[in-house]
């Protein structure tokens, strides 16, 4: 950030945006998320679908997004926990 406020983008980043989509994807810890994401995940799982010819490969895709987020509940809840705990 300059002394103005204003971000300043590198310029290897500002090429990068020329060539690829950037959309932020994120999830709440319950799995939740948002129109964004969700149209992301669509517009990935029809592409994924087009080039495998899987109909079921979106399905795969949001089963797995599923699993990492229920490990990564684990690992918050486990590391929540001191060894009189376990």
């Amino acid at each position: 950030m300059s002394i103005s406020g204003v971000y300043h983008v590198p310029f290897c980043i500002m090429q990068l945006t020329n060539r690829f989509h950037f959309t932020p994807v994120a999830f709440e810890t319950m799995g939740s998320v948002g129109d964004a994401t969700m149209a992301f995940l669509d517009s990935l799982g029809a592409k994924i679908r087009k080039e495998t010819g899987d109909i079921r490969s979106s399905n795969f895709l949001n089963q797995r997004i599923s699993i990492a987020i229920q490990q990564g509940n684990t690992i918050s809840v486990l590391g929540s926990l001191t060894a009189d705990d376990l």
